[in-house]
């Protein structure tokens, strides 16, 4: 099961994979089965319509995008930012110094927190680098704007990680610099598209001012596997086979990322993937909370009629509470993986800022 991609539902797999002889042969009733091809025959068409729009545009597939609750992040998922405090102490920044004059370039090191969230740990940043330039940004608008209500006294923009700091003709947006000193990134690069992967790395490498220093940690190599591969389990059994496709999240392994990285002409200087078995909140709900907050894409494709995404949750919990490591009687656990890794980015001699 370890080496099972991550997948995600969408309509048009959903819809095309759930046949009539699939549903008459589970456990449904005949008008079930009759009720529930009515909602996947208009899920298929309104999916069908969105790809041919999409098709006539030129975009060859549709690129699903995560949407963000921020006071349920808050309020029940708020491990992401607390278990990424102690990723602040790999960082160390430094003034970008002119060799030839032995002048600062800069007059302060400039910290950039890509995935910010909230803002947590840009506040932690700021708050330990008092004399360090540290801006917050995020793809998800939402979050950008509760970061900067939260954190008035710091600056927050909106941007991809895929297009950092441009705009699509070229000129910078967001952030009055072109570059930083450190990249430091939590529980945000495992959103980016897998195919998406290599623009993103180049994207931060061009970011990073040579010699300049990369901190990140996010989901690794098994990265909730136990719940991946029951959710898709559930679709499969109740929608019939082939009803889940698409890898979304990011979950490489070291030397996959690595050599990325390496590609971009940023060193590795430490990596380590391991375990982080986290505690979800609020009981017998942590499950389902987490599946909704950011596992919704397995869910979005079904239709609230007949409570398809009751019934798939539902059944993904019974698979897993026989589970003592995710089940403990009283509250769910999320099996997760992180890969940590702190880089340098050459400079133009190949030689090490120092």
């Amino acid at each position: 099961m370890r080496n099972k991609k991550a997948a995600f539902l969408i309509l048009i797999g959903l819809a095309g994979s759930c046949s009539t002889s699939a549903f008459l042969s589970s456990p449904f009733s005949h008008e079930t089965s009759k009720s529930v091809q009515r909602v996947l025959h208009k899920s298929r068409t309104q999916a069908k319509s969105v790809l041919d729009a999409k098709a006539d545009d030129g975009v060859e597939e549709l690129k699903p995008t995560q949407e963000w609750d921020v006071g349920r992040y808050q309020s029940q998922h708020s491990f992401v930012w607390k278990y990424g405090s102690s990723l602040i102490d790999l960082v160390e920044p430094k003034r970008n110094i002119n060799k030839t004059t032995n002048m600062d370039q800069t007059e302060y090191a400039r910290i950039l927190d890509v995935g910010c969230g909230s803002g947590e740990l840009t506040q932690a940043l700021a708050d330990k680098f008092p004399d360090c330039v540290v801006h917050g940004t995020d793809y998800d608008t939402n979050m950008v704007k509760k970061a900067s209500t939260q954190f008035p006294n710091l600056h927050f923009f909106q941007d991809d990680a895929r297009t950092l700091l441009k705009k699509a003709d070229g000129d910078y947006s967001g952030s009055c610099y072109q570059e930083y000193d450190v990249i430091f990134s939590n529980a945000a690069l495992h959103w980016v598209p897998p195919h998406d992967a290599k623009q993103a790395v180049e994207s931060i490498a061009n970011a990073l001012r040579p010699g300049g220093q990369l901190v990140v940690e996010f989901g690794g190599k098994g990265n909730v596997d136990s719940i991946v591969c029951s959710t898709n389990r559930a679709l499969q059994e109740i929608c019939g086979p082939g009803a889940l496709v698409e890898p979304f999240w990011y979950f490489p392994s070291i030397g996959e990322f690595a050599s990325l990285l390496e590609e971009y002409d940023i060193e590795v200087q430490s990596a380590v993937l391991f375990d982080r078995p986290t505690p979800l909140a609020e009981g017998e709900k942590g499950l389902s909370n987490w599946m909704k907050m950011f596992g919704s894409k397995f869910l979005d494709s079904l239709s609230d009629e007949m409570d398809l995404k009751e019934r798939v949750l539902r059944h993904v919990e019974n698979q897993l509470r026989p589970l003592d490591h995710l089940w403990n009687g009283e509250q769910w656990m999320a099996d997760y993986r992180r890969i940590r890794i702190v880089g340098i980015k050459k400079c133009a001699s190949g030689i090490m800022d120092s």
